[in-house]
């Protein structure tokens, strides 16, 4: 193979590669969670970036869409709430109780910086303060401590909310939206490894035809030789008809001299012949001037 198909396969392995990393990295961030999961035996180990992959797995249970994980700040998540709420979502894994610090950093988000305009909602396995709660209350955060995320838990392992916990603090209106969300089709996660993976066959295959067309160009081109050199040889009759052997062989052989040197051959062989012709009439008319 040439350079350029070591390249391609190179290129190819690349974007199969890539594909598969993302896919892995993706299905590894959306965590599905089993029954086995919720439990605070599960929760409370955890670290802050498993914490915040366990609460976006919860909320795809009970309904929401769209989660999306936020990269420093006091957001951790933004998701959309079943009623079709743009929220942002505030996870919190520790062990003593959160204080009102943790809810200004979030009312500081979603009032001023990158989420503003969306709802707040602030996730923990802790306990929360009084004072805490209280500036939630006044900031319009939903406060999902300890006992509402034990609820969420029980809510996802009955399989979702029905009309009676519609109502349920920090959920929004269910309405069967997490069965749904179960069942809906598959997602740009299977269609990036499927493209992925198709064009780097594609590409493979193109190197692969390339490889078979050369292997088999050689004896292509010795059979065009061996033909050219066949039709290029002067043949007796050739140099009978035309006297002039060498330029039986240029005409032949298909340009190798300039056009000046045919044209110099074509009118040396018009004088040899008139010469011939003027010889041949002398000898018939005039035989006794011969010599």
């Amino acid at each position: 193979m040439t350079d350029v198909d070591w390249f391609v396969v190179i290129a190819a392995l690349g974007i199969a590669g890539a594909g598969v990393g993302w896919y892995g990295y993706r299905r590894w961030w959306r965590r599905a969670l089993t029954p086995a999961d919720l439990e605070f035996a599960v929760v409370d180990p955890l670290s802050d970036a498993g914490f915040t992959r366990y609460c976006a797995a919860l909320l795809r249970l009970l309904g929401y869409q769209r989660v999306r994980r936020v990269r420093g700040g006091a957001v951790s998540l933004t998701a959309t709430a079943p009623d079709g709420a743009p929220v942002a979502i505030r996870c919190a894994h520790q062990k003593e109780a959160v204080t009102a610090d943790a809810v200004r950093a979030l009312r500081q988000g979603i009032t001023d910086g990158g989420q503003a305009g969306r709802g707040g909602i602030l996730v923990t396995n802790a306990l929360v303060t009084p004072d805490a709660r209280a500036l939630a209350a006044d900031s319009g955060i939903t406060m999902t401590d300890r006992a509402v995320l034990r609820h969420w838990m029980e809510l996802a392992r009955a399989g979702g909310l029905g009309a009676a916990d519609a109502a349920s603090p920090g959920i929004g209106t269910l309405s069967g939206t997490a069965s749904r969300a179960r069942t809906r089709a598959p997602g740009v996660d299977t269609l990036v490894l499927g493209g992925s993976v198709g064009c780097a066959t594609l590409m493979l295959i193109a190197v692969v035809v390339h490889a078979a067309s050369e292997t088999s160009a050689p004896g292509n081109s010795a059979a065009s030789v061996a033909a050219a050199n066949t039709q290029a040889a002067p043949t007796p009759a050739d140099t009978a008809r035309t006297g002039h052997p060498a330029g039986a062989t240029s005409a032949a052989s298909g340009g190798d001299s300039t056009s000046r040197e045919r044209h110099v051959l074509h009118v040396e062989h018009v004088k040899h012949v008139e010469h011939m012709d003027h010889v041949e009439y002398l000898e018939q008319h005039a035989p006794g001037q011969q010599g």
